[in-house]
């Protein structure tokens, strides 16, 4: 199975075309060799019969089931997988460049929303901000984030594949700089927005599972937060790039300023603060419970998703 840009599971050619012929096999087992078998044979009219009926339906399901996969997988449009298993990136529009970034070298669990622990709520922004800052970063909400850190390597003229991962655990962004095997993934970015703690040695060891099973050499970890010392330690050790808030500043900064003013558009547009909901891709809304204010879906009834509201970084 292939993982396609929108999180869906797509066949590749071998899964559909060995149900396709297992369906076709069993049909005729059951509905032509038993019967031939059994011919000639007292009493062995109903097990002839009983055959019959279990290879016409299970040949039928398993045909159908291997259709259903090559309309799936045929019929996704955008990046994907082609027929030959490789990754398909998102087409850009400047050449492709060589990535480069200031290196350096956390469990993401929230706390108890019903917890007696005092929650501080971020202040609103009135007005979309001029110039980019780590405040501003930090101030993504985590759909937000990721759409900014996908447009970053757009803007560098990198051609890359974004897959969603679980709700709201981020996104792997695969790189495609390899002039001669353009399909094939020469690195892996994991990104994932600040959470109530800094991103731990999980998340890394997350990148470096998708490094190994992908076999790609080059790992990001892109975080609008920080890294606990043990993520940073792990990430040295395997020769990760570990960019946080700071370093995903001094990267955009470096871009011309055209650049930086289109990513400040587009990362800033409407609420971008208010988080997205992971369940519905609603707009979440601040909620009052009884210890404290929390993010709530605005579709609530219909929606029951919450999520914890991220501390001011001092």
């Amino acid at each position: 199975m292939v993982q396609t840009v929108d999180g869906t599971m797509q066949a590749s050619r071998p899964t559909w075309l060995v149900m396709l012929a297992l369906g076709a096999g069993v049909a005729v087992l059951g509905l032509y060799l038993v019967p031939l078998a059994l011919a000639g044979r007292p009493g062995t009219e109903p097990l002839t019969l009983l055959a019959r009926g279990a290879g016409l339906g299970a040949g039928v399901l398993l045909v159908a089931s291997a259709l259903g996969l090559l309309v799936r997988g045929t019929g996704s449009a955008g990046g994907g997988a082609d027929e030959g298993g490789e990754m398909r990136p998102m087409a850009s529009d400047a050449p492709a460049t060589i990535h480069s970034a200031p290196t350096q070298f956390e469990d993401d669990t929230p706390p108890d929303v019903h917890g007696d622990a005092t929650i501080q709520v971020d202040d609103p922004v009135t007005e979309a901000p001029r110039t980019w800052s780590i405040a501003l970063i930090q101030a993504l909400e985590w759909k937000r984030f990721e759409l900014l850190c996908a447009e970053y390597y757009r803007e560098k003229g990198i051609c890359h594949l974004a897959i969603p991962l679980a709700a709201n655990g981020g996104t792997d962004l695969y790189l495609f700089q390899d002039e001669a095997h353009p399909r094939r993934a020469t690195g892996v970015v994991h990104v994932k927005a600040r959470s109530v703690v800094p991103a731990g040695v999980q998340g890394v060891r997350e990148l470096l599972g998708v490094m190994a099973h992908e076999r790609i050499e080059r790992g990001f970890f892109m975080t609008s937060g920080t890294f606990t010392p043990e993520a940073k330690a792990l990430g040295h050790h395997h020769k990760l790039v570990l960019i946080d808030a700071r370093v995903l500043l001094a990267m955009i900064e470096r871009l011309d300023p055209d650049r930086q003013q289109r990513l400040l558009v587009a990362a800033t547009a409407g609420d971008y603060q208010s988080p997205s909901c992971p369940a519905c891709g609603g707009q979440m809304t601040v909620a009052t419970g009884t210890h404290g204010d929390y993010w709530g879906c605005s579709s609530y009834p219909a929606c029951s998703w919450i999520m914890p509201m991220v501390p001011k970084t001092p």
